[in-house]
């Protein structure tokens, strides 16, 4: 059953990892039921700093651990851009997770509506 109070009923899970606020208001007004199959399909998904720098770390293994494929080639093929590219994106990491977690938030929320 919908939240239909006017209020939104946001879990700890959502306000502690910054939330666009589409996915808010998407998420408050679904079902229990819905809230906890997003929950469980966006922890699943989910994708970590500490990962992500770790990966950056090793060979620049960061955008493909955020799944951009094309880029990671670039980066290779460049030398991680005369290793210039490579520590820009130390700096770059942690906003690249944050918006490759809200863009998958979004997915989730498009695929969670296409199934009902």
């Amino acid at each position: 059953m919908p939240n239909t109070d006017g209020k939104q009923k946001m879990s700890y899970f959502l306000t502690r990892r910054g939330m666009p606020e589409a996915v808010k208001l998407a998420y408050g007004k679904m079902s229990r039921d819905e809230q906890k199959a997003f929950e469980r399909d966006y922890k699943k998904r989910y994708k970590s700093t500490t990962t992500g720098l770790i990966a950056w770390l090793f060979l620049g293994w960061h955008y493909l651990y955020l799944g951009k494929v094309g880029m990671q080639f670039a980066f290779w093929f460049t030398g991680g851009g005369m290793l210039i590219w490579w520590l820009i994106d130390l700096f770059r990491v942690n906003g690249m997770v944050i918006q490759a977690n809200e863009d998958m938030a979004r997915k989730l929320l498009t695929e969670q509506r296409m199934m009902q």
